[in-house]
């Protein structure tokens, strides 16, 4: 599993890779402004790329995790000063995503979730605050079944169950410490 400096590292090469790409168009814009826009063209690629970055290792995590032993424990295995992790279900909207966080969130704005029986969406919080927000493929973990649920840090582990009627592998909280 890599460290949070590793996907920093990781994300950072992203951003050496999408430099070329930006540094054309910027070419292009008259010399006067180019200055003023080369800083905020890169900070915005950063930012995407590392947002990019957190969510797809929290999937792949998952799906290792699965596929080494069938337990899922996102408080070993998701970096972050998050506190519990909400889970939504398909077809969920802003109602559900404030009926289970507490406060509300623009999950409409934020997710695809509310179009799309595909993906769980997995919402890591500290107080009122969605920290991240994965959608993840049920395929590779089926969360589904817990919507609407939240579960503290120190006890977001999960255990597969026989496979659904789709035969995605369905997860459930494991019993216990």
């Amino acid at each position: 599993m890599r460290s949070s400096r590793h996907r920093f590292v990781a994300c950072l090469g992203l951003c050496a890779t999408l430099r070329p790409i930006l540094r054309p168009s910027a070419a292009r814009l008259n010399s006067g402004v180019r200055p003023l826009m080369r800083g905020p063209a890169l900070l915005v690629a950063i930012l995407l790329s590392l947002t990019a970055c957190g969510a797809g290792d929290t999937s792949a995590i998952i799906e290792r995790q699965l596929q080494s032993g069938g337990i899922v424990d996102l408080d070993a295995g998701v970096p972050g000063p998050w506190e519990r992790v909400c889970i939504l279900g398909p077809y969920s909207d802003n109602r559900a995503a404030a009926h289970a966080l507490g406060f509300p969130w623009p999950v409409d704005d934020r997710s695809n979730i509310a179009e799309s029986d595909a993906i769980s969406l997995l919402l890591f919080v500290r107080g009122n605050e969605v920290l991240t927000a994965v959608e993840h493929p049920r395929s590779n973990g089926d969360f589904a079944n817990l919507s609407g649920r939240c579960f503290p840090r120190a006890h977001a582990r999960f255990s597969r169950q026989t496979p659904s009627g789709n035969g995605w592998p369905t997860l459930v909280p494991q019993a216990g410490p």
